[in-house]
């Protein structure tokens, strides 16, 4: 990304007076915000990828209000990026000022279509035949294929007991119902998210964990 693309996204932005179908907007004014594992996660898994821009204010109309440590920013999402996603992503930075504050925005890409079939395939999912290029994948499950029996452990029967009932649960929803701190709750729902007990919709506040689609699964 060049300098003149940040301008423009940012133009657009305050423009339209709203984040972009494949550009999220965080403030950062004090520091790296704390909540984002949510963003990159969806902007990896978003075809195409996506900018995670920092420095703009959607509470101010989207005001330029610049970041706190701009070099320190890129270490820490960095770091988050490479030892707390998976698969690791290697995000791009682009630094720009912005009415006398400075932006950053973050490039996050698309993460390929091979690493997806590799985590399907670590799922037992789909079968992988030949190696290299001329690879190849294959379903590893019958056409009519039988419920799905998962052994769950008691957190997570609370958990899907509770998105049975509501339909969704949030972060904050499962910290109150396991009593547990803001990082464990997300580690509990990546790790059922990971095993396809639930899946992600939206990110940042809005998020929230859903079951996933035509699954059914019995508890043991």
């Amino acid at each position: 990304m060049t300098i003149d693309d940040l301008t423009q996204i940012i133009t657009e932005v305050q423009k339209l007076q709203s984040e972009l179908d494949d550009v999220e907007v965080k403030a950062a004014r004090k520091g790296t915000p704390q909540r984002l594992f949510e963003a990159l996660s969806a902007l990896s898994n978003r075809p195409g990828g996506g900018v995670l821009l920092l420095g703009l204010d959607e509470s101010k109309r989207f005001e330029s209000v610049g970041v706190g440590n701009a070099h320190r920013l890129q270490e820490e999402i960095s770091h988050l990026a490479a030892s707390e996603m998976e698969p690791p992503l290697r995000p791009k930075f682009t630094v720009k000022d912005s009415e006398r504050k400075t932006v950053v925005a973050v490039e996050i890409s698309e993460i390929p279509a091979t690493r997806e079939l590799r985590n399907l395939t670590d799922y037992g999912l789909v079968d992988l035949h030949g190696s290299r290029r001329w690879a190849y994948y294959t379903l590893n499950v019958p056409v009519e294929a039988p419920p799905v029996q998962v052994a769950l452990e008691t957190d997570e029967e609370k958990i899907l007991a509770y998105v049975r009932e509501h339909g969704s649960i949030k972060r904050a929803e499962c910290q109150a119902l396991l009593n547990v701190t803001e990082t464990q709750a997300r580690y509990i729902l990546k790790k059922m998210k990971d095993r396809l007990l639930l899946r992600l919709e939206g990110t940042g506040k809005p998020s929230r964990y859903l079951l996933p689609d035509n699954t059914t699964m019995i508890q043991t």
